[in-house]
């Protein structure tokens, strides 16, 4: 499932700990990098500290999350 949340909203860790705990082992999720670094403020300059933010709230996802997508702007 790609989860367009994550693109509009830094999700909190707690939410990511719902949707592992509410889906089933099978389920993988697709999230996007949130927009703050690929189309506002940011614009991939000095990614880092905000790749790890995103990163560290997604890990609660665990073996779940399959795929980060990185929605660029045009």
């Amino acid at each position: 499932m790609e989860v367009n949340g994550t693109f509009y909203r830094l999700q909190s860790p707690a939410t990511f700990e719902k949707w592992f705990n509410e889906t089933p082992a099978t389920f993988r999720f697709a999230i996007k990098t949130n927009r703050y670094l690929t189309h506002n403020n940011k614009k991939l300059l000095y990614p880092k500290s905000s790749v790890l933010i995103e990163k560290n709230h997604a890990e609660a996802l665990g073996e779940k999350l399959a795929v980060v997508l990185w929605h660029l702007p045009s």
